[in-house]
């Protein structure tokens, strides 16, 4: 993942998620009950091509450039966040591996 230049905008933590979700719902087409350590987006029912359409919606609206492993199904709704979180503040941060929660095994 990467931040786009000049696209820097001032979200806390808060507003992320809450957004974030909101993305989330759309895709799915529906309200989403999301615990933040728990559900994995996989878990949610999207497929590739739904994390797809995922991570081209987080890059629209939060001004980021995700790159080609976008969202993986291994990630909580945590991660994502902490990831977005980062990229947002203008941090950047790569994806080599998947990253797991803290404390996750």
């Amino acid at each position: 993942m990467r931040a786009m230049n000049g696209s820097h905008m001032n979200y806390s933590r808060a507003a992320i998620e809450r957004d974030f979700r909101r993305i989330i719902s759309k895709q799915l087409g529906r309200d989403a009950a999301i615990s933040p350590g728990g559900a994995l987006l996989t878990g949610l029912g999207l497929d590739f091509l739904g994390l797809l359409e995922l991570t081209v919606a987080a890059e629209d609206h939060f001004g980021v450039r995700i790159n080609s492993r976008g969202f993986s199904g291994a990630y909580t709704l945590d991660v994502c966040i902490m990831l977005l979180e980062r990229l947002v503040a203008g941090r950047e941060h790569e994806i080599s591996e998947p990253v797991m929660a803290e404390g996750a095994d």
